[in-house]
């Protein structure tokens, strides 16, 4: 079975699914936040990179036919990495 043969439905139900462990997945790296706070410092490069790359999804996706999982969990992402940025530089 491909896609095409998949339902619509059924595409937005893997959608949102998907989406949903991004979301967990991210939020799960909020770690380093925590790791941060208590002086244990991790490098600057992953969520800087993760950053960017997230800001380049989450114009994709509502550049192309509105892609709302896609654009909202790696929004998420986006406020989940600044923190991680900001937490490091303040703590």
């Amino acid at each position: 079975m491909t896609i095409k043969q998949l339902s619509t439905r059924t595409v937005h139900i893997i959608g949102r699914v998907g989406s949903s462990a991004a979301i967990v997945m991210f939020l799960a790296n909020l770690d380093q936040v925590r790791l941060n706070m208590m002086g244990q410092k991790w490098s600057l490069i992953m969520p800087v990179a993760t950053f960017f790359n997230c800001i380049i999804w989450v114009i994709y996706a509502y550049e192309h036919n509105k892609d709302w999982p896609l654009f909202w969990c790696n929004l998420v992402w986006v406020f989940a990495s600044l923190a991680s940025i900001i937490s490091f530089f303040v703590f």
